[in-house]
Order: structure tokens, then sequence, then C-alpha cells
């Protein structure tokens, strides 16, 4: 931890502001939480096939069960998270996954994988992404793609558990590993998740380090203002925003759970080893690490709603090249990298950070948990579906071609977002607060497209 604050030190510049010690705590638990839980969940899949005798179809329902409870509890969580705070939401989520993954361990049936999967579920949702991207949205305002993108680095790093749950599960079997990694979850997450702090004001701290009593221009005051105040739930129901980037995470995130599931059996069924397959989802995520740090800076540099666009089409291309890539073509992992490294890291960098910068956040955990309902539907059918259709066909290439083309839709979804930032709205506010009472002009209206730049 002490090794990875210097290095961050040295990235940002200046004594290290706290807010990023709660990004690297939330970062080294997505290691395990989303490497073990998530990532390398395709890595089951087979072994729990050869001993169970079960389909893949009958496999995937379980992971699915996973999105269909996160998905359902997203506004619940998120609104625990907002009242209760983020730290006591993370430690009775870890111990949830915990007994969870041991009740996951000791399956004998079908119903008994997939009780087990709903209770790993219910602690994944309160443990994982949700209360750490609470609160590095209350603790950063102008550095949150860069808070985020570090945060994210940390799931990055989870696809390489790929390979040594392959080796756990050669050595030990299915079962055992997922003894080891319950105890080494707890054993990680407990202490990183009393490193969680709500907010920076009653420990005499502002986001992103900056007293706002100190701030040289009027834009960074508004800034501090935007940072701890946003629209009510009710107000983000009328704005269509939410429905748009709700639907954009719909399609973008759902695809990605389709890859996510059924990468490791689409390589092994076009002639990869389980090993080579898990490589090849290691170096997936070894790429994804720096890059979603950076990929923070590229956001602010060429504008974030211009770079949420790109990442959709990126994924799509990725996903079509994915789709054609067998062990006589191993070649073409090399170009699907570099899509799809690019528009999955923005896509885990922007896609939450532009819900705080549309509506502020205040209600920040409540609104991500509606936009994120509404892809449980899809994130249940979608994995079912490719696993059904694999059944059938034997192929997996047509299913991820077809999801490909279907990414691409977000893209659109974006483009016709209208509304400003929410720091705009609030630096217009404060503009026609302290205009003098005998300004002639009335001050504008918030424009109907945002600035250019994001």
């Amino acid at each position: 931890m002490r090794a990875l604050a210097r290095l961050v030190n040295r990235l940002t510049g200046g004594p290290l502001f706290y807010g990023w010690y709660i990004v690297l705590a939330g970062g080294s638990t997505n290691v395990l939480v989303g490497g073990v839980i998530g990532f390398s969940f395709g890595v089951f899949i087979e072994p729990i096939r050869d001993e169970m005798g079960w389909t893949v179809a009958a496999i995937t329902i379980g992971y699915s069960l996973r999105a269909f409870e996160s998905g359902l509890m997203a506004p619940f969580t998120g609104y625990l998270v907002d009242r209760l705070g983020p730290r006591r939401m993370a430690i009775g989520g870890l111990l949830i996954v915990f007994v969870g993954m041991l009740y996951f361990a000791s399956a004998q049936t079908l119903w008994h994988y997939y009780a087990a999967s709903l209770v790993i579920a219910v602690g994944q949702s309160a443990s994982g992404f949700t209360p750490f991207s609470a609160a590095v949205m209350n603790w950063f305002q102008r550095g949150r793609p860069r808070a985020m993108g570090l945060l994210f680095s940390g799931n990055a790093a989870g696809y390489m558990m790929a390979p040594v749950v392959a080796a756990l599960i050669v050595q030990f079997g299915w079962r055992g590993t997922l003894v080891i990694a319950a105890f080494a979850i707890l054993a990680v997450g407990l202490p990183m998740a009393f490193v969680l702090r709500d907010r920076p004001e009653p420990y005499g701290m502002h986001p992103d380090g900056i007293d706002p009593e100190d701030a040289s221009r009027a834009d960074e005051r508004s800034m501090h203002v935007a940072s701890t105040s946003g629209m009510s739930v009710g107000e983000a129901f009328r704005t269509p925003a939410l429905y748009l980037l709700a639907a954009a995470i719909t399609f973008g995130g759902t695809t990605q759970n389709v890859w996510i599931v059924h990468q490791v059996p689409h390589l092994q069924d076009v002639g990869f080893s389980a090993v080579h397959a898990g490589l090849a989802v290691a170096m997936y995520g070894a790429l994804q690490i720096p890059g979603r740090f950076f990929f923070g800076y590229v956001a602010d540099f060429f504008g974030r709603k211009r770079t949420y666009i790109a990442c959709f089409i990126a994924q799509g291309i990725g996903l079509l090249i994915f789709a054609n890539v067998t062990s006589e073509r191993a070649w073409m992992l090399a170009l699907f990298y570099p899509f799809y490294v690019f528009g999955h890291g923005l896509y885990v960098v922007l896609f939450m950070t532009l819900i705080a910068d549309y509506f502020g956040s205040a209600r920040f955990s409540t609104i991500r948990g509606v936009a994120m309902m509404a892809q449980m539907p899809f994130g249940v059918a979608f994995p079912i579906i490719a696993g059904m259709v694999f059944d059938r066909t034997g192929t997996y290439q047509g299913i991820f071609m077809i999801f490909g083309a279907l990414v691409m839709v977000s893209a659109l979804c974006v483009a016709l977002v209208r509304r400003p930032f929410w720091a705009e709205v609030v630096a217009r506010e404060r503009l026609r607060i302290t205009s003098p009472a005998g300004d002639s002009q009335p001050p504008e209206e918030p424009p109907a497209t945002p600035p250019p730049r994001r």
C-alpha cells in the first residue's frame, strides 16, 4: 500500500491526498473480489460441468442470477450507502461474500448452487465497487476520471487472477479453490474496508484537496459546491439524460457480461487449452492495469462525453474481432486487445463518473443504482441465451458478432444526451445570484447542448 501511495504521489504531485488512499484500498479489494467472483467465473465452467454433468446454460444461470440480484438490489444498495455510509456496507458485504463462497464450495445440486450465487450477489453488490465508487465521487470532482481509472485498475488486475485460479483448480479442485479464495478475500478486503471515509469535510479536507476559500478562480469554487450537491432522485427521474445513460449502460454493460462469462469457454472451443485461455485473459488484464489510470487523462483531454461515445464503438469492433479468433488465428488477439482494452477501459472509468457529472454527488449511489437496475433483465438473459446458443450450435462465433453490433447502440444513446454537466448548472446559478442588481442583461440559460469539451 505504501509503495502504491508513493507511486500515486509522484503521478499526482504534492503530498498525497487521503482520497487516493481510498482509491488504492478499493483497487486492492477489487483485485480479489472482482477477479475471483467475476472475471474467473469462466474458468470454473469446465470443471463444474465435468464433475456435476450440468450444461453450460445451466451453469451460466448462476452468474445471471448474480446479475439479477445485483441489478434488483442496486437502488436499495445505493440508498443504504447514501444513508449508512460506504464503510459499514463494505464490511457487511465482504462477510456475506465469504459465507456465500463457502456455501458455493459445498454445492451438490443446481438449486444449492443457485442459492449460493444469490448470497454472493448480495455481498458483492454491497462490498465491491458501490461503496468505494460512492466515496470516490465525494472525495473528487476534477480528478474523478483519474481516480476512477485507478480504482478500476484493480478490476483490470483481477483478470490476471484467471490463470492463478486455473492453477489452483488443477491442484486443489474447484471446491478447494473457492475455499482458499474466500479466506483470501476476507483477509485482504476487511483491512481495506476500514480505510473508507464517506466525505472529506468532516476530517477538515475538501474534494480534490482544494480548499474552496483558497480557490483562485470562481469556477474552482463552483466545482466545490457541485461536488457536495446534486439532483434529488425524483428530479433525476424527470430528466431524459437518466434514461439515455441507463440505456447505454444496459447495452454496454450486459455485452461485457457475456464476454466475461464466455470468453474462456470460447477460447477453449476454438482450440486453446485451459491454461492458454487463462493466460490470454491475464494478458488482457495486464494491458488494462496501466491503461485505466491514464484513460482518465484521455477522458479529460478529449472530453468525457466524446470518449464515452468512442468507447462503445471500440468495444463493438473488438468483439467482432474476438468472434473470429481461433488457435490457428491466435494473432487476431493482437488486434482484439487494443480495441477492447481501450473501449472497456474507458467504459469502467466513465460510466459512473458521467452519472455524477450530470446529476451531482448528493444522491449519486441511489441514482447510479436506478440506472444500473435497467440492465437487470438483459444482464440475466444475455449470458444464458449465449450458453443456450452454444449448447445448440457448438460455437460462440455468431453470439459475439451479434453482441459486437449491439454494444454500438450505446454510442448513439450517449450522443443523444443534451443536458449540461451539474457543475456547469451550479456555475451559472452562482453567476446569476452574484450578478449586480443593476445588470440589464439577464443571465443566459443553460445551453441546449453541452460544451464541446468534457
